[in-house]
């Protein structure tokens, strides 16, 4: 019997290992597909002019760029995302920014692979699901500072569920949050995904405790 059961485990190994393998070939070919499609886009120079301009210390000064715009300040959001894509043009050329480009992509399916893990669910499907988001999501990952956004938001998710077994990776989280508000003005959707998770595990707690239970979650 004990044979029997040794054989079905081994055999079982062997068809999530196979799942592994093709949906690991799904997501790199859809990774591949994202990566390869060409896109017009004048956001790729705007965030080099605005690279430029933080490494220049012009960073909340007055707008140069135009005689139109004379004397206006403009509120980079995104000067973070703006800094990397400049420094890896000066350092690497063009090349360089398209191997960041594809670094940003392979991050973004990773991070999704881990949030939807930590569900419980197996790794092959976790890999499926990312590919299918990828994809999907296809016409917005492109070298625009809105890629962070996509590659933060399943970050902090996984963080979050993090917060099951250890509630001392809501710090992790929070700043996340913080290094997400100098890459991207989506670091808004971190605040709510935040703000969500703590309403729904104080507002349960508080139901059951009364307001005694809200002091075990005063860190949310």
């Amino acid at each position: 019997m004990a044979k029997i059961k040794n054989t079905e485990q081994l055999i079982s190994t062997k068809e999530i290992n196979k799942y592994i393998l093709i949906t690991l070939f799904v997501l790199i070919i859809c990774s591949m597909v994202i990566w390869l499609i060409p896109k017009s886009t004048s956001d790729v120079f705007m965030a080099l002019a605005g690279g430029r301009d933080v490494f220049s210390g012009k960073l909340g000064a007055p707008d140069e760029w135009s005689f139109t715009t004379e004397g206006r300040v403009w509120i980079n959001q995104s000067w973070g995302s703006h800094a990397i894509f400049y420094l890896v043009q000066k350092l690497l050329g063009y090349s360089g920014l398209v191997g960041v480009k594809i670094i940003l992509i392979g991050l973004c399916g990773f991070f999704i692979i881990l949030s939807v893990k930590k569900r419980g669910i197996p790794i092959h499907l976790s890999i499926l699901c990312s590919s299918i988001v990828m994809i999907s999501s296809h016409n917005y990952i492109d070298l625009r500072p809105n890629i962070m956004t996509l590659i933060f938001t399943p970050l902090l998710l996984w963080l979050l569920y993090q917060t099951i077994e250890c509630r001392k990776m809501i710090w992790p989280a929070a700043l996340t949050v913080f290094v997400w508000s100098n890459m991207h003005g989506g670091f808004m959707l971190g605040i709510g995904m935040i703000y969500l998770w703590a309403i729904c595990h104080i507002l349960p707690t508080v139901h059951r405790e009364g307001i005694g239970g809200f002091k075990r979650y005063w860190h949310y």
